[in-house]
């Protein structure tokens, strides 16, 4: 595993969180995407916002989702 050589390395784990939502894994996965956003310098942060956005509706966590809907809304509309 990848990630016991780089435990920090935000791409690796923001593809281990979306194998972790496919298998129904939210909790491990919204670990790892907050991991990810923490970082400033994150490239991939809508795709990652997305992630946890799933994850967390999973989860029954509404509020959670809907706050991250509304980040990635505000990131897309700077980008135009």
């Amino acid at each position: 595993d990848m990630l016991i050589k780089c435990p920090n390395d935000t791409a690796l784990l923001a593809e281990r969180a979306s194998e972790l939502i496919k298998l129904g894994r939210y909790k491990e996965a919204i670990a790892d995407l907050n991991k990810v956003l923490q970082e400033k310098d994150q490239k991939d942060s809508i795709r990652c916002l997305q992630l946890r956005a799933l994850a967390y509706r999973k989860s029954n966590m509404s509020s959670l989702a809907a706050a991250d809907e509304q980040k990635i809304a505000a990131l897309k509309s700077r980008q135009r």
